[in-house]
């Protein structure tokens, strides 16, 4: 509630900003407007993790952040609409910046003052499943084991990550990897592959460590490398699609094809059934190797064709793609990190795609636009073959939820 107050402010702020900078026509002011509103963006995408936890782990929580995402991506459409207001009535800029801040004042209102209520409601119950941050580095150190519980199942407690994570095995489906498992003092268990966890080498569940051992696990910095790149295509795809399709002649036809483009942001809400499907029945490894296919299928189209009608598909797939990436990456991370450090999770995220996007796409974009005649083919090229990577990342974050399957079940 603290954050959504905070981020009601700066939004609020910054909207003022464009209105003066609008009425007025000080250039400069426009800086620290893009500033503000910027923060509260990606705060308030932010939230849609946030919103998630309130309901019971499982089905509830995935469609509600893969909705919201859904919801975030159909915005797009605010584009078009702007377009068309420009174009068919009398208001102005600083008219239209003054409307969006009443309405940011009633929307964002409304949300920050349910949060207020959710938090007082809170307070009010018993905390469950909260992690105990007190202990430090340095008792994680200790060579001594203790049993603590978390949701029902007791684990031992050691200092380092598993070191045979690489030889476990787990079905496409997310299936438990392990076919028995003995407690006991002599006990171990059996993967698929007849690999065997030492039950003398402790694992520690992520959710448990340190918050910054929990950034630092293996499993969240594979995850993150594989966001960060598709948050990069995404926002390349976003911003450069006016110009690739103007290459392709798009002009020429009044900018239909970039009207199509825009008009099927939305359809991204229609993957959401997909996304369930693909989370319930094979789990979030496959579900992040289906973000890899999308990637290369949007890649495939644009560097293979330069049909405008065959981009059509693209857009399709694009729209899916875009469902995809925010809904199943958002929706994993509560399945491993503590409920303590999803918020530094989510951000964490999203700072590393901004920092890939701000080192990638920009000496990209001017190479294309100056050097290579506005030809698109080989940034397009370079992102389709990024995506081969990407499936390694994968490779490594599904290895971590079969050793988190296993020491949870030991």
């Amino acid at each position: 509630s603290t954050v959504m107050n905070i981020t009601f402010f700066v939004g609020a702020l910054g909207l003022v900003f464009l209105t003066i900078s609008t009425s007025l026509r000080i250039d400069w002011m426009l800086f620290p407007t893009f500033l503000l509103i910027g923060f509260m963006s990606v705060v308030t995408g932010l939230f849609t993790v946030q919103t998630g936890l309130l309901y019971p782990e499982g089905k509830s929580r995935d469609r509600v952040i893969s909705g919201l995402n859904a919801l975030l991506d159909a915005g797009g459409m605010t584009y078009l609409v702007l377009w068309f207001v420009v174009e068919n009535t009398e208001f102005s800029l600083p008219a239209i910046s003054g409307l969006y801040l009443g309405l940011y004042v009633l929307i964002m209102g409304v949300a920050t003052f349910c949060w207020i209520q959710v938090h007082k409601l809170r307070m009010w119950q018993e905390p469950l499943n909260v992690v105990d941050d007190s202990f430090d580095d340095e008792a994680m150190k200790q060579p001594k084991h203790e049993d603590m519980t978390m949701t029902g199942t007791t684990i031992e407690v050691a200092d380092e990550y598993a070191e045979n994570e690489g030889n476990l095995a787990v079905s496409a489906s997310g299936d438990d990897p392990c076919d028995t498992c003995e407690v006991g003092g002599q006990s171990e268990c059996t993967t698929r592959n007849d690999t065997a966890i030492d039950p003398k080498k402790s694992y520690t569940i992520i959710a448990m460590r340190p918050p910054s051992k929990q950034l630092m696990s293996k499993q969240f910095l594979a995850l993150a490398g594989f966001f960060a790149f598709h948050q990069s295509h995404n926002t390349w795809i976003l911003t450069t699609t006016k110009d690739f399709l103007s290459f392709l002649g798009d002009d020429e036809y009044g900018n239909k094809y970039l009207s199509i483009f825009t008009l099927l942001t939305p359809v991204s809400i229609l993957g959401l059934p997909f996304v369930d499907i693909i989370l319930r029945k094979y789990g979030y490894s496959i579900g992040l190797h289906f973000i890899n296919l999308l990637g290369i299928a949007v890649g495939l189209v644009k560097v293979t064709s330069t049909n405008l009608s065959v981009q059509v598909v693209g857009f399709v797939m694009y729209s899916f793609y875009r469902c995809f990436v925010f809904s199943i990456t958002f929706s994993c991370l509560p399945t491993f990190l503590g409920i303590d450090v999803l918020g530094k999770g989510c951000g964490f995220l999203i700072l590393y795609g901004g920092i890939l996007s701000f080192i990638v796409n920009i000496p990209l974009s001017n190479v294309t636009m100056n050097r290579l005649g506005r030809d698109f083919f080989l940034a397009n090229l370079l992102y389709l073959i990024g995506c081969l990577p990407c499936v390694a990342l994968c490779e490594i974050v599904r290895k971590g939820f079969a050793v988190e399957k296993a020491a949870k079940q030991s």
